[in-house]
């Protein structure tokens, strides 16, 4: 545990943190090793810490850091906010792609949702394949050198979002049905499957109204970029390779002499680098070492 609180406060890798704590008197006096004994290998160590999981060893850590502030070793001061983007698994996002992940997953978890109810509960009828069209020839459609091409790919796109929004509406009249049945033996799990499948239908709505203020030309404050992972944002970089990143901005503090503080993340006010959109932002709070 003491290995991992000098990693954490360090920021070293594994086999940098053996290295130093076996070649440095005080480290080795604060980790309790003597100095006939041989430090852990770094194969031990991560083993161990992958054991307990990154939450409990940060957990530790911080319980580690308010002991030492209690015993006045250490005091809050300013810090240094690095910010960095953590990239999410989110393919490049359009508009007419997001409402065919919408009306295909609608569609799957409603078939889900009807094994248990029974047939006469209502379907969602999968689009998916009608929306696939509207998206092949949205991509013929880019690809041609005429003036026109931006006014049918906005047209072809409501056309998709029309699609979605009737795939909303069944969702919401199964939804509906699907509550009144809640009843009796295995009611907790229609409820549970309920509440996932609602929040779904809440996404798809969400896309079929961004897709309406694209086609009357609004500004989108806060896009939905994922079906799957509705809390990443776009950001915009100004890199030269890539431009355009789908993900958060992670804050990390650091202390004055450039120690990284260790931290759970909490989801605090949303952060604009570069974009007119707002993005999510993890930041990560810690007290700092003095210049004790």
């Amino acid at each position: 545990m003491r290995l991992m609180v000098i990693k954490s406060r360090t920021g070293w890798g594994y086999e940098t943190l053996v290295r130093e704590v076996s070649d440095s008197l005080h480290l080795r006096r604060f980790c309790l090793i003597a100095l006939g004994e041989r430090v852990p290998d770094e194969s031990t160590v991560r083993k161990l810490t992958r054991r307990l999981g990154g939450a409990v060893v940060d957990e530790l850590t911080r319980c580690v850091i308010t002991k030492a502030q209690h015993e006045t070793r250490f005091r809050a001061r300013a810090v240094r906010i690095d910010s960095t983007v953590v990239e999410g698994d989110v393919r490049y996002p359009s508009d007419a792609a997001l409402s065919l992940d919408g009306a295909r997953t609608l569609a799957r978890e409603a078939r889900k949702l009807t094994v248990l109810l029974g047939r006469d509960a209502g379907r969602v009828r999968d689009r998916s394949r009608a929306l696939g069209r509207r998206l092949r020839e949205i991509s013929r459609t880019i690809g041609r050198r005429t003036g026109e091409r931006k006014t049918q790919v906005l047209a072809l796109t409501e056309q998709a979002g029309e699609l979605l929004a009737r795939s909303v509406r069944e969702a919401r009249r199964l939804a509906s049905t699907a509550r009144a049945q809640a009843r009796g033996r295995g009611a907790r799990r229609k409820l549970q499957m309920l509440a996932s499948f609602e929040e779904l239908a809440d996404r798809a709505e969400r896309i079929v109204r961004q897709i309406k203020q694209r086609v009357a030309g609004e500004p989108i404050p806060d896009r939905l970029v994922s079906m799957f992972d509705p809390d990443a944002r776009p950001i915009r970089k100004g890199k030269l390779g890539k431009p355009n990143e789908f993900g958060y901005v992670a804050q990390i503090p650091r202390s004055a002499r450039s120690h990284r503080t260790p931290s759970a993340e909490h989801e605090g006010s949303s952060c604009r680098r570069r974009s007119s959109w707002a993005t999510r932002t993890r930041t990560l709070c810690c007290p700092t070492r003095s210049a004790r």
